[in-house]
């Protein structure tokens, strides 16, 4: 059975990004994927140190966390959804967070830990209406995503989403559309 975690970076439950993941989610399970999400606003984490204790340790971080948690999750699965919302024109701060700690997948030389064929989905959603206002921070991601390992099979950016619950039929439809290439 194929194994599908959503890493969602946004702090509210029901945000515009987790409610696309869940979509993303929703039809992953109805094609059979066991599925399994992690609200990182909810979990009690510490920043990257960098005090390099994961490349002297077989890649395993360090700091004892709820990060273990999900980097096993992430680990175990086949595919992954990450969400962040656009905040100030980047990332918000708990997924800025999450990501810098997988500096642990990256050995000395710079070669990944991560089993390959990992896939990945990434929405981000923004509330500026032109959808291609942060695309230079989505495709900045994108590069890191595919420099660590992870497959990226789809990236949704998605704007005028200022608001929640302002999430339109055609988007669902179109993370809808895009999840089966997770499985």
């Amino acid at each position: 059975m194929v194994k599908v975690v959503a890493v969602l970076g946004s702090p509210r439950p029901q945000s515009n990004s987790t409610k696309l993941a869940r979509k993303a989610l929703e039809v992953c399970k109805a094609n059979g994927a066991e599925t399994e999400e992690f609200i990182l606003s909810h979990m009690p984490m510490k920043g990257c140190l960098h005090c390099g204790g994961c490349k002297t340790n077989g890649g395993r971080c360090v700091i004892t966390d709820e990060f273990q948690r999900v980097i096993n999750a992430v680990v175990a699965a086949d595919a992954v959804i990450f969400t962040t919302p656009v905040y100030w024109g980047d990332c918000s701060s708990w997924f800025k967070l999450f990501w810098d700690r997988n500096y642990c997948f990256m050995r000395p030389d710079f070669t990944s830990t991560l089993p390959p064929g990992k896939k990945l989905m990434f929405i981000v959603t923004q509330g500026a209406p032109d959808p291609n206002m942060f695309k230079a921070m989505v495709d900045r991601f994108s590069h890191s995503f595919k420099w660590i390992g992870f497959d990226v099979v789809s990236t949704h950016l998605f704007g005028g989403l200022n608001t929640p619950n302002t999430v339109t039929p055609e988007q669902m439809a179109e993370v809808a559309a895009a999840a089966p290439k997770l499985l």
